[in-house]
Parts: C-alpha cells; structure tokens; sequence
C-alpha cells in the first residue's frame, strides 16, 4: 500500500483580473454583468477584466462566488479608491469608454503611491535632522559644556557683538597657539592659573577629559576670558 501523500492541487489561477470597486448613485445604477446574473447595482461594483480584455461591472455577491476558490483574486489592481462614488464625468466614461475610466483610476493610484513615498522620505530626513539633538542630549560632557556656556551668557552685560572668548558647543575650537596672547595678558598671574585649575577640576568632575587637545585649548579660553572679566 503506497504511503506517499496526495498532491496538492494548487489553486487556480484568476480567469479575469480585478481592477478596482467603484459606485454610484442609485439613480445611475448598472447592470451587473457576470454570466447569468443581470441584476442591477450601485455600490461595491466590482471591475474586472475578461481574458478578452472586456471590462465589466459585477455585484458583489457574484464577484464572491467566481473568486471564492480563486487565489490571491480579491486584492484589487487599484484599491486606493475603495469604492467611492464617482463623478458625473467618470460615470460617462463608465458607460462609454471603460478604458479611458481605468486609465484615470491607474494615474490617481500612482500619484497616492508617489505622495505616500515623499511623506516617508519627509519624515526619514526630519529623523536624520533630529539625530545630532538626540546624540547631544546623550553625551553628558557636551550637555555640562553647553551648561557653562549658558551660565556664562547669562552672567555677562547685554553686548552689541557676541563675545569674542566662548565656548562652541557643536564644533570644537580650533587650537589657539600661546603667541595670541600679547605679553600684556598674564598667562603665569597667580589669578589666572587659580581661574583655569578650578575650572580644570569642575570638567574632570563631569567627566571631560582635559588633556585632550580641544578640550585643553577650551579651557585656556574659557579662563582667559574669566580672568578678564574679572580685571575689568
């Protein structure tokens, strides 16, 4: 007695291609044109296209019956309109020129398509925009940074012109060699030296690594500039 399972028989393939569900209004019902039916609809009418290329109307209960054991039949080719009532002028079309209506309903279904991929785009770049915010705010060293710097805002007089000693929060200064500084400003005054230890030992404590070269030169410019807002 043979043991080998049955063969799958696999469904069968559609007869006809489903192109869209559209209605109308009950005073322009059609005639449903599935074999054998006859009926008039409005609602829920099921467009199909015949393997001889003809495009008819079909109620829903008979699209039901011809695709019940029909794979993968019931996904419409244009399911973006999702039954809606059409115009007076698709309705001419649907009685005189089918071809020319699905043409209309396949250019609306790309356009939905291309407007749904610019949204994505959209919202992937206000993602990316907002990734360096999100890094920021994780990054404790730069946050204490950004703190000083806001302390030091609020500290100093109203100016006409930004201060020329900061701190810039995003993009590292670059080096500032000692030969910036004339002989006139004290890099070995005792004050000077206190001013950059303390503040040395407040960014190890939040941890910044202070021997690194642009946090080093950071901090010289953020105490030079202390020192001279005390000797004003």
């Amino acid at each position: 007695m043979s043991t080998d399972p049955s063969p799958v028989t696999p469904p069968p393939t559609p007869r006809w291609e489903f192109l869209t569900i559209i209605s109308v209004a009950h005073s322009d019902r059609v005639q449903c044109q599935c074999k054998g039916c006859g009926h008039t609809i409005y609602a829920n009418i099921h467009m199909v296209r015949t393997p001889d290329g003809d495009i008819q109307c079909w109620g829903s209960t008979c699209f039901a019956r011809e695709s019940g054991q029909i794979a993968f039949a019931t996904a419409p080719l244009y399911p973006s309109l999702g039954g809606r009532k059409l115009t007076d002028d698709e309705r001419a079309m649907l009685l005189g020129n089918r071809e020319v209506l699905i043409a209309r309903f396949k250019s609306e279904y790309e356009a939905s398509l291309a407007a749904e991929r610019r949204r994505r785009e959209a919202a992937q770049v206000r993602e990316q925009v907002a990734l360096p915010q999100k890094s920021f705010e994780r990054d404790p060293a730069r946050a204490f940074i950004a703190n000083i710097k806001e302390l030091d805002r609020q500290s100093e007089p109203p100016q006409s012109t930004p201060p020329r000693h900061h701190l810039d929060v995003l993009t590292p200064p670059k080096p500032v060699p000692l030969s910036h500084y004339s002989s006139s400003e004290p890099m070995n005054d005792p004050a000077y030296r206190e001013i950059r230890e303390r503040l040395a030992e407040k960014w190890k404590k939040n941890g910044i690594d202070v021997t690194k070269p642009h946090h080093h030169d950071s901090l010289i410019d953020n105490a030079m500039a202390e020192y001279r807002r005390k000797r004003r």
